[in-house]
């Protein structure tokens, strides 16, 4: 592999010019897009789900970026199951953008709107990811996953499920943010992820 850095205003063209040009550059490639979203990509995420999976839950909860792991779950869940899409993201950008990636609508996104937007947090989200380990000894990340339990089991709380609903959360890792994180919070003077070293 190669490294070929660019300007920030070279990336944020990303056009079909900008692309002519890389291929100039650099001869045969392969342009792997912010996230990884592609139909290979999808491809993978399809297998995600087991026929287990498809059987015996009837919603499945996938946190969400780019869209491709949750495009990839819609796309092989069965045609009962519903998939909640957690997105990091604030706004309707997320549903746009699955949209183009399936033909499926068995599917609802929940735009992150109460930790502030793509890798925001507050004590509260910490706080829960620390309880959260202490009582399971899973690990969340502060970014994707930790978010999508929190407003899981928020809504849950509220009732939103019918009873004796059987829900699939899918953990897509992330872990690795966890000690760039803490030293973001530990800058801030905030409260840090506890489980650092544990995992």
């Amino acid at each position: 592999m190669k490294f070929h850095f660019v300007t920030r205003e070279s990336y944020k063209q990303k056009d079909d010019q900008y692309y002519l040009e890389l291929f100039k550059e650099h001869g045969k490639l392969m342009i792997i897009p912010e996230g990884g979203t592609n139909q290979l990509a999808i491809q993978g995420t399809k297998e995600i789900l087991t026929d287990l999976d498809k059987s015996q839950y009837d919603f499945i909860a996938v946190a969400g970026g780019t869209g491709g792991t949750a495009a990839g779950i819609i796309e092989s869940s069965a045609p009962n199951q519903k998939v909640l899409v957690f997105s990091a993201l604030k706004g309707g950008y997320l549903k746009e953008e699955i949209n183009k990636l399936t033909l499926r609508s068995n599917f609802q996104v929940f735009s992150e709107d109460r930790f502030g937007g793509y890798a925001r947090s507050d004590n509260e989200l910490i706080k829960y990811m620390n309880s959260r380990f202490r009582e399971s000894g899973v690990p969340l990340d502060p970014i994707y996953t930790s978010k999508m339990m929190f407003h899981l089991e928020d809504l849950i709380l509220k009732g939103v499920f019918p009873k004796d609903s059987r829900i699939l959360a899918i953990h897509t890792g992330g872990l690795q943010a966890i000690a760039g994180y803490n030293q973001m919070l530990k800058r801030k003077r905030r409260e840090e992820i506890t489980y650092e070293f544990e995992i």
